[in-house]
Parts: C-alpha cells; structure tokens; sequence
C-alpha cells in the first residue's frame, strides 16, 4: 500500500494508528423495528480502505451473489425458480459477528505463501479494516458502513460457503449466499432438514460461535406458499417476480405522478421502483405502458 501510495512505510503506519476508532456511530431504524447501529469510517480511513482493495485481491466463492461485479439479488433468485421445495438461513448480525482471528484464519488458506507478515502488518491491517466499538475493550469488529466490509465478509466466509457447496452438490441441493441470507433449494421432499444441523455444526467448526444463525429466520417452505428469496418472489410458475405489493405501491406512485401530487422525493423514490422492476419484471413495465403510455414512463427514465 505504501509504495502505490508514493508514501513511506512509518509515515503509512502513523496514518493507520488508532484507525479502528476513527469512526462515526449513527443509528438507522430496522424494517422489523429496533435499530441498526451505522459505524462510518473517516475519510482517510475510508480512502485507505479503498486502496487496500484495489490492491489486494480477496477471493471470494463462486456461490455468493452480494457485493460482486456482474452479481445481483434476480440471479440469486434465479437459481432456485426450478425448484420445489426451499430452505432460508439468516446470519445473525452478520458484520458485527466477523472478527480479525476470522479473517487471518481464511487469510491462512487464501494465501499461503503469504504468511510473511510480521506482527506490526497484521496490527496495520487490522486498523484499517475493523472497528473498535468500545473505549474500554480491545475488540474489533466489521462495521455495517465501512466501504471495505462487504468485500471482507464475502472473503471471511470463502471456505465455508465452498464446503456448504460441496454438501450440497452431493444432494443435489441448490445453494447460493447472499449478505446474509443463505437459500436452499431441491425437488426432493423432506432432504432439506438435514441442511440446518450441517451449517451449524459447520459454523461451530470454522467460527467457534463467533457467527450464529437468527432462528427466528429460519424458513422451511415450498412454492404451495409464498416463497420470497432475498426479497424477490419465486411464483408457482416458476418465474421471478416483485411481488403484489411492491406493484400496487408503483402503480399508486405512478398515478399519483400523472396527476401531479408526487413531491421530487417521491418521484426519485418511484424512478428507483421503476428502474428496480424493469430490471426484474420487464412485463410489469410494459402493463404500466399499456395503461399510462409509454410516453410518460420515457419521462421517469424508463
């Protein structure tokens, strides 16, 4: 880092002490109430947060579609549409879970040939990339706001999203991993009941606890009901779709646009549904033009 910084090693390492606690604590409401607590680092931390992903390549698994190029929440979804019969995981405070000794164990496996790191890089590294939340404990964390944790996260679990692959491949189960939501999918009957005892024996293995599964989370369900994965709907039909709901909601938006009641927040808010739903539902974007013309849609940037 220091060398595509044009910057001297000491003069690096006086940047990254104390990183940890260079860091913002902001609070932003839950969809199922409570609060979620936003930890953003400063703008130095975050540009160094920044050149250290461009500089490090961080494998990630084949079968996780958050956070990556070219990978989006419809092909999470995608994967399983053939599919019977599902099975949703939730990760329990996911960033906050993920911990320095977790990552310098997958660093371990990823890099092998690297392990030259002497203690002063490791202490760098780890000022740069977690978060301390406490004055009075040492502990450091990833922090929901920093611009490098997605990409961590995704490396932190490389291993154990291969070996849930792995598993299930033999079962002929469909797996993928998005943030943290895990989904399962088969059209054998009943096989899906032994995935759960499998992850957390797994998660025991590879994190000793440190990262659990919400049970409140935990959905067992098949395409008799609603089935949503990572908030998109897998209909009867087998096809993707955004739900009733989030239809309703555009359609009251956009009559509400043509007769000029829409505030600007609102008609930003309803260019994002728009731009959202064509992107998963091209039919329902064409009904919208059928009914109000295409002409006004081109308006909202559709």
């Amino acid at each position: 880092m220091a060398v595509r910084l044009n910057m001297s090693e000491p003069l690096l390492v006086s940047h990254l002490n104390g990183g940890a606690r260079k860091y913002k604590l902001f609070f932003i409401p839950k969809k199922r109430g409570g609060k979620r607590a936003i930890a953003q680092p400063s703008k130095e931390i975050k540009f160094l947060q920044r050149v250290f992903l461009s500089a490090v390549h961080l494998p990630t698994s084949n079968f996780v579609y958050s956070y990556k190029q070219g990978k989006n929440i419809f092909q999470n979804a995608s994967l399983h549409k053939g599919n019977k019969y599902f099975l949703k995981l939730d990760f329990d405070n996911f960033f906050n879970s993920i911990t320095p000794r977790i990552f310098w164990e997958q660093w371990k496996l990823a890099f092998p040939e690297q392990n030259y790191l002497n203690a002063v890089d490791k202490i760098c590294l780890e000022q740069l990339l977690f978060w301390q939340p406490s004055a009075y404990k040492s502990d450091l964390v990833l922090s929901v706001g920093a611009p490098s944790s997605p990409a961590i996260s995704n490396f932190c679990l490389l291993s154990f999203d291969n070996e849930i692959h792995s598993y299930c491949y033999q079962r002929g189960i469909t797996f993928s991993r998005y943030a943290d939501d895990l989904t399962f999918s088969t059209n054998e009957p009943n096989v899906l009941y032994e995935v759960l005892p499998f992850v957390q024996e797994l998660l025991t293995q590879k994190f000793n606890g440190a990262i659990r599964l919400n049970p409140s989370k935990t959905v067992f369900t098949s395409k008799k009901h609603l089935c949503k994965v990572t908030g998109l709907i897998i209909t009867p039909e087998g096809k993707i779709s955004i739900g009733r709901n989030n239809k309703r909601y555009i359609k009251h938006l956009t009559f509400e646009y043509l007769q000029g009641r829409l505030e600007e927040e609102d008609v930003m808010k309803l260019k994002g549904f728009l731009s959202f739903a064509k992107s998963i539902e091209p039919s329902f974007i064409h009904s919208l033009q059928k009914k109000y013309s295409p002409v006004l849609l081109s308006k909202l940037g559709i």
